[in-house]
């Protein structure tokens, strides 16, 4: 059956339908209570684990276990339509940002490496005495 007000297909024994409330027999409006969406487990701990490897500098496995959490969580919000969006793109956000710092210190830290000992070979003799 579908129904009068929004045109939607129901089961046919219902009496009240179940995409708009309204009453299939008498046509008044009662109105059907949304469950509470919950938050997105996946999105929390994203959110989390991003903040955690950004303020503490654990840098590898948090960081990318972060940006997959994330990932994952901002498609799942976006299918089942749970919460915690917002909380799956600052963890990408955050995250990415954390192994962008990352492979910068390693860069720099290979440059120092390469660079250091030139440096130290066009010294003085005894640069340390002056």
């Amino acid at each position: 059956m579908y129904c009068s007000k929004c045109g939607k297909e129901y089961a046919g024994g219902t009496m009240i339908c179940p995409y708009c409330g309204v009453n299939t027999q008498t046509g008044t409006v009662h109105y059907v209570v949304q469950p509470e969406r919950k938050y997105n487990v996946c999105a929390v701990l994203g959110f989390v684990l991003s903040v955690v490897s950004l303020v503490f500098s654990l840098y590898g496995a948090v960081t990318v276990a972060s940006i997959v959490l994330s990932a994952i969580a901002l498609n799942e919000t976006k299918r089942a339509e749970e919460k915690g969006r917002g909380f799956a793109i600052a963890g990408l956000i955050i995250g990415i940002l954390t192994l962008v710092i990352m492979l910068l210190i390693i860069v720099l830290a290979v440059v120092l490496v390469v660079a250091l000992p030139t440096v130290v070979n066009e010294l003085p003799y005894n640069w340390a005495y002056y």
